[in-house]
């Protein structure tokens, strides 16, 4: 998915999500705002959002002086969404459907994203999902190619705190005597999900986790890993969570079930779905 024009105040947005992370003075965001529009420069019509989005929080985490502003917050996200484990359990142990449901449950995680919204309502989306479902909906789909087992299944991770709706997927996909790889980013950007965030909510108990290899935005093939482009490969099934991984593998040449929420008018249009609605899509 290409970037368009629409997506510039996002970068900004993303640019001032990660400056008032650490710093609260108007005047000092005031200057270092500033000090950020000309690289928007840089960005490139011909890039992804995701890579573009890279391109001004790299050079943000420049002027901060730091390279994970949002260190604090993932913490707080990972301790937020451990407190949920119980529901999940909840709806799991009441499910008929227990795949139908994990994969309901993991898009409910989808919610927690600091570098799009601060102010997250995980009930309500509970509430939403379950009432209304995915508007693209290939669960069946998915849930028919992994309820036979023996599938490598590629699992490609979005935000911190998100990881542990995700558990729940994972854990249905390995009932099932699936082999389940479970990504992350390679450093820190936004509030994406890093092996210190896999072991502080239990993921790597559960599978083998890797990294993609970098700190870039969703998935960016030439800013890959070896190990990470080898699993990538030799997947039966990918299944990604969030926009920035949407943005960037619908780029590559691989059929991917995306699991999102379309957080903004550009994906949702991509998608043709509105915003805010849920989706569970073979792309």
């Amino acid at each position: 998915m290409k970037a368009t024009t629409e997506c510039i105040p996002c970068y900004l947005k993303q640019a001032h999500s990660a400056i008032t992370a650490i710093i609260s003075d108007e005047a000092k965001v005031d200057r270092l705002m500033k000090r950020i529009v000309p690289y928007l420069s840089e960005t490139n019509l011909q890039l992804t959002p995701a890579e573009n989005s890279t391109v001004i929080l790299k050079e943000v985490n420049k002027l901060l002086n730091t390279d994970d502003p949002f260190y604090r917050q993932k913490c707080q996200c990972n301790r937020v969404a451990l407190q949920w484990e119980g529901e999940l359990h909840s709806y799991m142990e009441r499910s008929p459907d227990r795949l139908k449901t994990a994969i309901k449950l993991s898009v409910v995680g989808n919610v927690i994203d600091l570098g799009i919204k601060e102010k997250v309502d995980i009930k309500a989306s509970f509430e939403a999902i379950f009432a209304e479902g995915f508007v693209l909906d290939d669960s069946d789909h998915l849930i028919d190619l992994v309820q036979g087992g023996k599938k490598k299944v590629l699992f490609i991770g979005d935000n911190a705190g998100e990881i542990v709706f995700d558990k729940v997927l994972v854990r249905e996909l390995l009932r099932c005597e699936n082999e389940v790889v479970y990504v992350v980013k390679g450093g820190p950007i936004l509030n994406d999900a890093l092996m210190e965030d896999v072991r502080e909510v239990g993921m790597d108990r559960l599978c083998r986790v890797i990294d993609t290899g970098s700190n870039w935005v969703g998935v960016v093939e030439q800013h890959s890993s070896p190990e990470f482009m080898k699993a990538y490969h030799e997947a039966d099934i990918i299944v990604s969570k969030g926009q920035g991984n949407y943005e960037t593998l619908t780029e590559m040449d691989r059929e991917v079930f995306h699991i999102l929420k379309a957080k903004c008018d550009v994906v949702a249009r991509a998608l043709g779905v509105r915003r805010g609605e849920m989706v569970c899509k073979l792309i």
